[in-house]
């Protein structure tokens, strides 16, 4: 029987892709969290998953789900799939388990509801797959790492690179690594990891940055493997250079050092490809675990029901992470706790952590209060920006919020033709924009300035001069260390 292959997708870190039909799951969302949510204590993790396409789903033959410990625990929007499902399918049609990362969120709100979101880490579709194919067959690639390393020395190979750069001018290629020994200007020897694409020496480490990957190097050597990484390949007709993005040799897990899983071949580009079904079918009790569109009594029965469930499961020893877990405490009357007479207002943090994102925001970090309100200073001004907000925001939070005050100055422009209350309408119109505009500029501008999202926690300086796909790590901005052929 062949050995199973993983792969192990590139991805953006916080800036995930939002699962839909969660609510569905909330079963299996709570289980893969590490306790249970409180009233005002929202539970959070980061977990493996494994990204599935179900040809056989009834409901749209490109459903793509993402499942944790084997569980659904929501899916691809319709759209999004449309996008994926081809490069998903050519990845599992090669015998490959699709391997990424889910930031899970929970938390009951002031009504007593539970709300649930998950995002799932992954890159464009076009740069799922590698550009290149050429990498040894026992290949295995480390887990997508937080840091960006630059290769040096690429501009000796640069004949050999031109053959991959993309016409875009920027693509994902897959790098080996190995261990090799480079003579310094003062004749010492000093070990370094070398860099290859497609077998073909492209560059190198610095000494500094080779001592994170070495002691992986000498473990796979003695099991028979090469070290691959995800690198991305910039570059023109006339220079290119690489830089990697790998798990360093403290971050990797003991289960996948034991493993060192195989890395794919992937099969040719097709319009259809040959994968198993895998749909598992409604979760117990859909028809009533469906979001109501009405009044939220219903859901918020239904919140309290899936909550208590997996609380009486924990309690009663079927997980053992029922540490925390508010069924499991002695005294506890409720497996959800009650809900507050009123709602009340985001406060700012205690002790704020102020971080400067750019040179008018400043992050002060979570307050507390319904949503998760993050707080941040704009130009001297104190704002904060909820869970919602930063939902209905999108991708670009500044034309999001423009086009918003836009909209509502036309609408208000467009009454005033009406006989009467038309002119009242508009001076409303008008006043909201003038009144409320300006804040919500603001928490755009915060938005932009902090893609990285709250769920991190404040940002260290060494987080905050990477939080962007292209950020390099300081170990390569050292002067070299004699280095040199």
């Amino acid at each position: 029987m062949p050995e199973t292959t993983h792969y192990e997708l590139p991805h953006g870190g916080y800036n995930g892709v939002e699962l839909v039909g969660e609510f569905a799951y909330k079963e299996a969302l709570l289980r893969a969290l590490p306790r249970l949510p409180a009233d005002g204590a929202p539970a959070e993790a980061t977990v493996p998953v494994e990204i599935v396409p179900e040809p056989d789903n009834p409901y749209d033959r490109r459903a793509v789900s993402v499942r944790a410990e084997g569980q659904v625990i929501g899916y691809l929007s319709r759209e999004l799939a449309a996008d994926y499902h081809l490069p998903i399918k050519r990845i599992v049609a090669s015998g490959a388990v699709l391997r990424s990362s889910a930031r899970l969120y929970a938390y009951v709100d002031y009504r007593g509801e539970l709300e649930i979101s998950a995002w799932v880490g992954l890159p464009e579709p076009d740069w799922m797959a590698p550009l290149n194919d050429g990498y040894p067959a026992t290949t295995s690639v480390l887990p997508y790492g937080r840091q960006t390393y630059q290769v040096t020395k690429e501009d000796q190979h640069f004949e050999h690179l031109f053959n991959f750069v993309p016409k875009s001018g920027k693509g994902p290629v897959l790098l080996t690594l190995h261990s090799a020994d480079t003579t310094l200007r003062n004749g010492n020897v000093r070990r370094t990891v070398e860099v290859r694409l497609d077998g073909q020496k492209a560059g190198e480490l610095t000494t500094a940055t080779s001592a994170h990957y070495l002691p992986v190097i000498d473990h796979a050597d003695g099991m028979g493997r090469v070290v691959g990484v995800w690198g991305t390949i910039t570059g023109s007709g006339l220079a290119a250079e690489l830089t990697i993005k790998g798990a360093k040799s403290t971050e990797l897990t003991d289960q996948w050092l034991r493993d060192m899983p195989l890395f794919p071949r992937l099969v040719p580009e097709a319009h259809t490809y040959d994968v198993p079904n895998t749909y598992q079918g409604k979760p117990k009790g859909k028809e009533n675990t469906t979001r109501q569109t009405g009044p939220r009594s219903g859901s918020s029965a239904i919140a309290r029901a899936g909550y208590a469930d997996v609380a009486g499961l924990r309690a009663d020893g079927g997980s053992d992470r029922v540490q925390g877990a508010p069924a499991s405490r002695p005294g506890a009357t409720s497996a959800v706790p009650a809900a507050p007479k009123k709602r009340t207002a985001p406060q700012p943090p205690v002790n704020p952590l102020p971080v400067r994102l750019s040179d008018t925001v400043v992050r002060l970090g979570e307050g507390s209060g319904p949503r998760r309100p993050v707080f941040y200073t704009v130009k001297g001004k104190q704002v904060f920006v909820d869970d919602r907000e930063r939902s209905n925001a999108g991708k670009h939070p500044r034309r999001t919020a423009w086009i918003a005050l836009v909209s509502i100055t036309l609408l208000g422009l467009l009454l005033a033709g009406i006989p009467g209350i038309g002119p009242l309408l508009t001076i409303a119109a008008l006043v909201i924009v003038f009144v409320a505009g300006p804040d919500q500029l603001r928490k755009a501008s915060a938005l932009e300035a902090d893609r990285g999202g709250s769920v991190a926690g404040p940002l260290t300086p060494r987080d905050q001069q990477d939080r962007e796909w292209g950020g390099v790590g300081e170990e390569n901005q050292d002067p070299g260390d004699g280095e040199g052929a």
